[in-house]
């Protein structure tokens, strides 16, 4: 649970770097990663090369905003059972022959695979440098002004904002629970349901006084997430030099 905590923290002072690519108007950066996810998902089931050639891109894109690739690669982990068991049925499957290398047959089934996991891939890291690289508030700014309900908005940002506190709290009481029983290296099972329900009760009453907190210094419903940021030049550029890339990338291979 403090590990989920440290892990949220981690990831979102990367969002407060002064890189160029940090510095981007959110907008461009979100219409850019959607294009990609777009692009890297467009191709076909067997098609190995454009996905090995569009890792180009989010490298790149890691290296320029300082976001090091490792954070990413840890964050993926947890992704990567999907595509590898809903692939692993193509091994089963689909045994004819497509390549041969050195006298070793790669099957139909064996290149989806690698497939499938390469698009995941390329879909998770994209999003996570959007958020490495965008403040959360940022993101559900440009939301709201493409009419995405603000209650909808608001909502998130407040869980996602308060999830740490959730989990630091969770802690605490874990803590305290192996510091009466210690004997014990977990929580035991008959004891779940206690524990889950103070945890229930501890968050309400810890969102009371939070909420009374904002209301104080003057929240209210119709508050903005973050304040609106101008479109410059700048902005343009990245997103033309980025679809470029992107497309050429994808053209060539």
């Amino acid at each position: 649970m403090r590990l989920v905590s440290g892990e949220l923290i981690k990831l979102e002072s990367l969002a407060e770097q002064d890189t160029f690519v940090h510095k981007c108007h959110p907008a461009i950066k979100i219409i850019v990663t959607f294009l990609f996810i777009i692009i890297s998902v467009s191709g076909g089931r067997y098609q190995l090369a454009s996905p090995i050639a569009l890792l180009a891109y989010p490298w790149l894109l890691s290296t320029l905003s300082a976001t090091p690739l490792k954070i990413l690669h840890q964050r993926f982990i947890w992704a990567l059972p999907f595509p590898v068991f809903a692939g692993i049925a193509n091994l089963i499957f689909e045994q004819a022959p497509l390549y041969t290398l050195g006298g070793i047959s790669i099957s139909y089934g064996l290149v989806s695979l690698i497939v499938l996991v390469l698009k995941t891939y390329l879909t998770v890291i994209a999003v996570l440098l959007l958020l490495a690289t965008t403040r959360w508030q940022d993101i559900f700014a440009v939301c709201e002004r493409c009419h995405i309900p603000q209650i909808f908005c608001q909502t998130l940002t407040l869980i996602y904002r308060y999830l740490a506190v959730l989990t630091d709290e969770a802690w605490r009481m874990y803590h305290s629970y192996l510091l009466r029983a210690p004997r014990k290296k977990a929580i035991h099972f008959k004891d779940m349901g206690t524990f889950c329900g103070q945890l229930i009760l501890r968050s309400f009453d810890r969102a009371s006084r939070l909420y009374a907190a904002m209301k104080c210094r003057g929240w209210n419903s119709s508050s903005s997430v973050a304040s609106k940021q101008p479109l410059v030049f700048s902005d343009l550029v990245y997103l033309f030099c980025s679809l470029c890339a992107v497309i050429v990338l994808t053209a060539i291979f």
